[in-house]
């Protein structure tokens, strides 16, 4: 007997994600794609869909879906790569979520996480669009804990290692920001501190805190003593 054709009956704006379609394939609901994976693939009502073109499209889905959440939070502030590949690496792991289900129960349902071709596309895509840039990241770490934190230039380059930047690109950044005026020595930076936290600490507490926020131990108690001497 020849096998019925499979075809697309419905698509319906998701009611969650209104950038989102569901696919009907013989009335069933089978995935959700974006609008623009919706236009691309041509997808419309009427459409024949073998088992080929299914498993594609769901390949979509998939991609669609993971590349929207990582674009998203992406946006959230500047990202390294080696933080993407991180992000990209807890979202491949499989998971306990809870969900409604078409009653609206709640219930707890099993996620498999992401495929590896679907993270390294979602990896490969964002950062040739420019989405991640280490670069980008560095200026945003510096600014953020050098101008406004405050904190050492030796832990601001560790900090920016340990978050996959290149030794290269973090002395630059860093010698940059100090050429253009818009930086601090770290004996500077630990008068800043000092200024700001000297009611709170007593002399060995500030330095042991100095010594924290990434500052070499005999710079941190020459800044208390020059201090000192000024008062």
């Amino acid at each position: 007997m020849r096998a019925m054709p499979r075809v697309v009956t419905a698509l319906k704006v998701g009611v969650k994600d209104k950038t989102r379609v569901n696919v009907f394939i013989a009335g069933r609901f089978v995935f959700s794609l974006g609008l623009a994976q919706i236009a691309d693939n041509g997808v419309k009502v009427g459409m024949e869909v073998s088992e080929e073109d299914e498993r594609r499209l769901r390949a979509e889905s998939e991609f669609g879906k993971a590349y929207q959440l990582a674009l998203q939070w992406s946006m959230l502030r500047p990202r390294s790569a080696k933080e993407l590949k991180d992000y990209l690496s807890r979202k491949s792991r499989p998971a306990m979520r809870r969900e409604r289900d078409r009653d609206g129960n709640l219930v707890m349902r099993e996620y498999s996480g992401l495929s590896e071709e679907v993270v390294e596309r979602v990896q490969t895509t964002i950062l040739a669009k420019g989405y991640v840039d280490n670069e980008k990241f560095a200026r945003y770490l510096v600014e953020t804990w050098r101008l406004r934190k405050g904190a050492s230039r030796r832990w601001l380059i560790l900090k920016l290692r340990e978050k996959g930047v290149e030794r290269e690109i973090a002395e630059r950044v860093m010698r940059e920001l100090e050429e253009q005026g818009r930086g601090r020595d770290d004996m500077e930076e630990m008068q800043k501190i000092i200024a700001k936290k000297r009611r709170k600490y007593d002399d060995w507490r500030m330095v042991g805190h100095l010594v924290k926020q990434g500052f070499n131990l005999a710079d941190a108690k020459r800044a208390v003593a020059e201090w000192e001497q000024s008062e």
